[in-house]
């Protein structure tokens, strides 16, 4: 007799196999050809990947990850592998269920391995089974949520006999209660222990992921003015924010900031990762970084509320990078403070957001 399941699949972005050249440009070829990601034409976007990007980019790119890379490989990977690990360990030890069914949490990467494809085809669902898809990003993009669930969608399409399942999305979580008292907690364990204390000198960054400004406009809605520098909608009860990143973003830092008890001139929101040319989103966290040494800013903590998982973008271009550029500009200490990763109230949070009686 078959059992009926409940399964939980976390998504998140990829990571190549290894810190050699060929092994980055292998994982930077499936990443950046993708439409979603790089939203131009084919035959531009390959003309652009091939001629410019997989020559140059691989070998820096695998010297940045070799700085970062764990004994265990991958930090994503290994924070991803970790964090499914804990939720099952949570499920196993506490029925929050309310159909009963047997729960089991299974880990993929839209890029790279395990991929979507394998997973899925391990996890081998059967009709009446329940499968919970969440993509490992609070705030909603294409280029991450997007392209995550556009591929399960295309994978659940392709055998013959598609199974009946009960299918289930976790929505972005960028301004739920729980994930911004999560967040505050683990961020208030690296500051003074008075906010009185952040003197004059001191400043909190909260750093995001950066969008070329052509994501914006393809996801913003027809009243969606959340291309102007100052944003502007983005405390606009009348404007949709759906699929609105930016202001995505925006909410999550002012949530964080109250829920710590940050005066608006204690932080700042800025945005990391550019990649090629165009408009991104602004200000810029390097850019920030340099202006507020030079301004006379002593100390700085920064945090990444748009990854859940330390990766790249957070142990090498913010925790190094970051602070070699704010060291260099003036700067007296640097603090990275690190991603929820596998933290144990984290994991209770991420088992009440994938649960039924939520």
């Amino acid at each position: 007799m078959i059992t009926n399941s409940k399964h939980i699949l976390l998504v998140n972005l990829g990571s190549p196999a290894g810190t050699q050249t060929r092994q980055v440009r292998s994982y930077l070829r499936e990443f950046l050809d993708d439409p979603r990601v790089i939203d131009l034409p084919t035959l531009l976007r390959r003309f652009i990947l091939y001629a410019f990007i997989l020559p140059r980019r691989p070998a820096k790119s695998a010297r940045a990850y070799a700085s970062i890379w764990r004994q265990e490989g991958s930090p994503l990977v290994y924070h991803t592998r970790v964090l499914s690990e804990s939720l099952q360990e949570f499920f196993n030890k506490n029925k929050l269920n309310s159909s009963f069914l047997p729960v089991h949490v299974h880990w993929a990467m839209r890029y790279g391995s395990p991929s979507l494809e394998t997973v899925l085809k391990k996890i081998n669902m059967q009709p009446g089974d329940q499968l919970t898809i969440v993509p490992l990003y609070p705030q909603y993009a294409t280029s991450t949520t997007g392209t995550a669930l556009a591929e399960i969608y295309r994978l659940l399409s392709l055998p013959w006999n598609t199974p009946s399942l009960t299918l289930k999305v976790i929505p972005p979580w960028y301004k739920h209660p729980l994930y911004i008292d999560c967040l505050s907690k683990s961020v208030q364990k690296y500051l003074p222990p008075s906010l009185s204390d952040l003197d004059t000198h001191s400043r909190i960054l909260f750093s995001f992921h950066g969008l070329p400004h052509r994501h914006l406009q393809k996801s913003s809605s027809p009243n969606n003015s959340c291309l102007a520098e100052n944003y502007s909608c983005c405390e606009k009860p009348s404007v949709d924010h759906t699929y609105c990143y930016r202001a995505q973003c925006h909410q999550t830092s002012v949530l964080l900031a109250k829920s710590l008890g940050l005066k608006q001139e204690q932080w700042t929101l800025c945005f990391q990762s550019r990649l090629g040319a165009g408009k991104w989103t602004l200000p810029s966290t390097q850019d920030t970084l340099i202006k507020l040494a030079r301004e006379g800013i002593k100390h700085i903590y920064i945090v990444a509320p748009s990854f859940i998982c330390d990766c790249l973008e957070t142990l090498e271009e913010l925790a190094q990078a970051g602070k070699e550029i704010f060291l260099e500009n003036g700067g007296q200490s640097f603090c990275y403070i690190p991603c929820l990763n596998s933290d144990h109230t984290w994991v209770e949070t991420l088992a009440h957001l994938t649960s039924d009686s939520r």
